[in-house]
């Protein structure tokens, strides 16, 4: 399957970097601002630079665009970009909730092909090829993704942001009927959570609109597994 190795490789260094962030998550750390008044912690840095360091071993010349050293003339002329979030959450980190993930995808001429989230305090891992499905993979076993098959508005579970809930949020839940609502921290958790629910989702991001994650869900036939597969993909993406 074209692009097996390059997944199976940045699920390793997922799975790496998820290692030093529950190292700190168990532990003390240093926790600074950045801009917008966003937090950021030794353990940012730390996986940031390890998964930086680990693509540049494996893949020389691939461009590399990551969230706590971006550099956007680094991949000015290059086919190939790897995005990452060394961990996207870390609000819910400090707080010392699970809500925090690992996400690393790979872009080819301008599209998303491939993405990796992992969620380190809950040993669960997501991964998916742009053709060939999506899986969710835990310590007890491997499940494909598929979109639900539910059409009603009323049957759906909206996934909002934890720490940003605009009064949208609500108006909007009000007007569509919905009556289960999901909080959770990182947009790609936001997503992913998807699999535990039967509902197709609606996610919104931090401002209220509708993320463009969300339009993955529709990508495919209804209770398509391929239809899943962008959205891994996408959150690999500077979305």
């Amino acid at each position: 399957m074209p692009l097996t190795r390059d997944l199976d490789l940045a699920e390793t260094i997922a799975r790496e970097a998820s290692e030093i962030l529950m190292r700190y998550y168990r532990g003390d750390y240093r926790v600074d601002t950045k801009a917008g008044e966003e937090p950021v912690t030794e353990a940012d840095r730390a996986a940031n630079e390890h998964i930086v360091t680990r693509l540049e071993e494996h893949f020389p010349d691939d461009g590399i665009l990551a969230e706590e050293s971006a550099d956007p003339a680094a991949i000015l002329g290059k086919r190939r970009v790897w995005m990452v979030d060394p961990m996207d959450g870390t609000k819910e980190f400090t707080r010392h909730l699970t809500e925090f993930a690992v996400m690393i995808g790979l872009v080819v001429d301008g599209r998303p092909v491939l993405g990796v989230v992992a969620q380190p305090a809950e040993e669960i891992l997501y991964r998916g090829i742009v053709g060939h499905g999506a899986e969710c993979v835990r310590p007890d076993g491997v499940e494909t993704m598929r979109v639900g098959t539910t059409t009603e508005l009323a049957e759906l579970t909206l996934i909002c942001s934890r720490s940003h809930l605009p009064e949208v949020v609500a108006r909007m839940k009000d007007y569509l009927g919905i009556s289960r609502m999901l909080q959770s921290g990182s947009v790609g958790l936001k997503i992913t959570a998807g699999i535990a629910f039967e509902p197709l989702i609606a996610s919104l991001g931090d401002d209220g609109s509708l993320v463009r994650e969300a339009s993955a869900w529709s990508l495919g036939e209804i209770g398509d597994e391929r239809a899943v597969e962008p959205l891994i993909a996408l959150l690999g993406d500077d979305a």
